[in-house]
């Protein structure tokens, strides 16, 4: 069974999130020399960092990926991003293709593939059930790795997320009935 996480607009996050109550935690991997590896040094604002191979979780500077900053991480396979208390939104940058998969516990909440390529592309989902890790893989068959840019994650709903997203089914209905 899936538990409903709706992916949302670039605009309602960036708005939204730091507009929550308790705002919102990120990541930009800058301020670390090149090929870190990046585990628990992000452990006071909440999240860990995993792979599944020691190889490739490292930070790596590229102006074209990574077009935020120019600085991100690269993993083998995947990412696993796994939080101290229960998150209600995440959102992220990543150059590529990815599958985000949200986990409470051992249940599988849900999943999201994203097939685009090219750098700067961008993902954010907000629940209303709460979830305490996220695994962003390679999307298969490519499977040429992951790679991250900033990361965004937030123990608060935000509520103008769930406006938005309100607003924005009323105008898809809206469009059907025409």
């Amino acid at each position: 069974m899936h538990t409903p996480i709706v992916p949302t607009l670039v605009l309602a996050l960036s708005v939204c999130l730091p507009a929550a109550a308790g705002g919102y935690e990120a990541l930009s991997f800058t301020g670390f020399a090149a090929k870190t590896q990046i585990t628990d040094q992000y452990a006071s604002q909440g999240i860990l960092l995993g792979f599944p191979s020691s190889a490739g979780n490292i930070t790596q500077s590229d102006a074209y990926m990574y077009a935020q900053d120019g600085w991100g991480i690269v993993g083998v396979g995947s990412i696993i991003a796994s939080f101290t208390q229960p998150m209600y939104a995440f959102a992220m940058y990543y150059p590529g293709s990815a599958r985000f998969t949200f986990y409470s516990g051992a249940t599988t909440l849900h999943f999201a593939d994203f097939l685009t390529s090219g750098a700067n592309n961008f993902a954010g989902f907000t629940s209303d059930v709460s979830f305490d890790r996220v695994v962003i893989a390679a999307y298969t068959p490519q499977n040429f790795g992951i790679f991250a840019d900033n990361m965004y994650f937030s123990t608060v709903p935000a509520p103008a997320s769930a406006a938005l997203l309100a607003l924005s089914a009323i105008a898809t209905g809206r469009r059907r009935r025409s």
